[in-house]
């Protein structure tokens, strides 16, 4: 599991890289702009509140776990990469907030 302050400087990385272009909105469904915005949004709150995070954020990013782990299955090369890195601060992320 990583740390906080390891969460913190991947997220610091993360969070300034541009949203990378793809060809398609949607994968199974997943609108992607949408599930990008409000995920790192789960994750900058809980990154800025120094490890905490409200329920209804905990919830959203369970779900969104989910269908990140299934844009990246879809995705390839910088646009895999990029949601991969998202969906693995999510797991990182709910696995303190689950403790």
């Amino acid at each position: 599991m990583l740390t906080f302050d390891e969460v913190k400087t991947r997220w610091s990385v993360w969070a300034k890289l541009p949203f990378p272009s793809v060809k398609i909105d949607a994968i199974e469904g997943v609108d992607l702009i949408s599930l990008d915005y409000s995920a790192a949004g789960c994750v900058d709150t809980f990154v800025f509140n120094r490890g905490k995070l409200d329920w209804d954020r905990i919830k959203y990013l369970r779900r969104a776990s989910n269908e990140l782990a299934r844009v990246v299955r879809r995705l390839e090369g910088p646009q895999r990469d990029y949601f991969k890195e998202l969906n693995e601060l999510t797991q990182a992320v709910l696995e303190h907030v689950d403790l």
